[in-house]
């Protein structure tokens, strides 16, 4: 009875120590699993960052495109004024600078609002007696010129309105006495202001 007692225990004892030593066996493999798991995780952050630097190239290419079309689009564009600019600086001469601001203020897009502009700068110009202050100053008079000649260009001379005929009225004095046909206090200046005047009535100024 007591051989079968100390058998039993012995038996109990090696199949507690086989446990054991499996159990230890196993446990290692628990590493290898959180070793798979962060390796997926760097590969899975590697591949986030390459798919992250794509829209940076891309918005780099886009942002110099844009500047190359501003640059363009600046040297393109050129209004009346700096039109205007550049003949009253020119070698020309008075009568061919005048001549050329006329070609340019007939061919001139205008709306009109900007008619509206120009009619009330030209008149201001008269009203204030500055328009034929100093004929010696180019662009001065050549500005004055050609926003005269748009505002007449724009109206339709059958009609009579009395800002085209102030408009034309303007234009004569202005070019002769600029071309120094004519002397501010000529006779033909006088009489054209004497009309203006009357114009200016009609239009309520």
């Amino acid at each position: 009875m007591k051989r079968l007692l100390l058998l039993s225990s012995a038996f109990v004892f090696l199949f507690g120590c086989s446990s054991e030593a499996e159990s230890q066996n196993s446990a290692p493999t628990e590493p290898q699993d959180v070793t798979e798991d962060l390796d997926n995780e760097e590969t899975e952050s590697e591949s986030t960052t390459e798919n992250t630097e794509e829209p940076t190239e891309i918005e780099e290419d886009l942002s110099e495109e844009g500047q190359d079309i501003q640059e363009d689009s600046k040297e393109e564009v050129s209004t009346w004024e700096t039109t205007i600019s550049e003949i009253a600086t020119s070698d020309a001469s008075e009568t061919e600078k005048a001549d050329q601001i006329m070609i340019q203020a007939a061919s001139h897009e205008t709306t009109q609002e900007e008619v509206n502009i120009f009619l009330e700068d030209i008149i201001d110009e008269y009203y204030q007696g500055l328009y034929l202050d100093d004929v010696t100053d180019h662009e001065y008079m050549l500005k004055n010129l050609f926003k005269a000649q748009v505002v007449e260009s724009f109206y339709d001379d059958s009609e009579q309105l009395p800002e085209d005929k102030f408009a034309f009225d303007f234009i004569q004095n202005t070019k002769y006495t600029y071309r120094g046909v004519d002397a501010v206090d000529s006779e033909s200046v006088l009489a054209n202001e004497s009309q203006m005047d009357k114009t200016l009535l009609e239009i309520k100024y």
